[in-house]
């Protein structure tokens, strides 16, 4: 009896400090004003510049019909009244081109949960295997266009020796959970504690096309790169690739933090 009473305090206790799922809103948006505009936004955590998309890894046109230049994310919203009201506040602003706007569930205590695997398993790696990752070695032919443009741009010489983290804005919608499943938990649990890589955040978003938001933040555009050219990843990609039907994936950098 005493040990069911330890529990249920403990899981009380839990409860109660646990972070709570949180409405936010992301937003993708091309500007017709200036960028100094941005920083006057309300409600916002976090303005992220979009170097590009990154669809073309899962064999698609990397060319969408709108080229977005920032993603937002906003603070946490009360409510549903005031997911409404940011969403009118933004639709208004004149120096705003065009937008896309995505209310989501943050999962907190899940994000919080993960980054402190993904922490335990990093500290595990560099103090006690020194496991790291091996290059995938096809090239020229032997490789996709993408991978070729990823070796010679995205992960060039120059743009690994970026100093500034480098942050994926992830809109996916699953065709198989239980295969996609499989690249995912991959990426949590065996890549990102090798490359630096924490959950900013992760929810369901409010939307009949697309089932998952995921915003990953990796400490160096080098350790992303060492991940997306590791043969983990080539050997892996095919199951996010058969459990998506469909991705919007943007490479982005942080302009300010709020």
């Amino acid at each position: 009896m005493e040990t069911y009473m330890i529990i249920l305090l403990l899981a009380v206790g839990l409860y109660t400090v646990f972070p709570r799922n949180e409405r936010r809103l992301l937003v993708l948006l091309k500007l017709k004003g200036s960028e100094n505009e941005l920083y006057s936004l309300q409600n916002i955590d976090d303005i992220l510049k979009i170097e590009r998309n990154l669809d073309g890894h899962l064999g698609k046109d990397d060319k969408l019909t709108v080229d977005w230049e920032y993603a937002l994310v906003s603070k946490r919203i009360s409510s549903e009244d005031s997911v409404e009201q940011l969403s009118r506040y933004f639709n208004q602003l004149t120096f705003i081109k065009k937008l896309e706007i995505y209310p989501f569930e943050a999962a907190e205590g899940k994000r919080v949960l993960i980054n402190f695997i993904i922490k335990i398993k990093g500290l595990f790696v560099k103090y006690v295997t020194g496991e790291s990752l091996s290059p995938r070695v096809g090239t020229g032919k032997e490789a996709s266009s993408f991978l070729n443009e990823l070796r010679t741009q995205i992960c060039s010489e120059q743009a690994r020796s970026q100093t500034y983290s480098s942050i994926m804005v992830n809109i996916m919608k699953k065709k198989d959970p239980d295969v996609f499943s499989i690249y995912e938990n991959t990426c949590l649990f065996k890549l990102f504690p090798l490359v630096g890589a924490t959950i900013s955040r992760v929810g369901i978003p409010h939307s009949e096309n697309w089932n998952n938001i995921a915003v990953v933040e990796y400490e160096s555009r080098s350790g992303f790169c060492d991940m997306s050219l590791s043969t983990v990843m080539e050997a892996n990609l095919q199951y996010k690739k058969e459990g998506l039907s469909d991705a919007q994936t943007y490479l982005t950098h942080r302009i300010t933090h709020k």
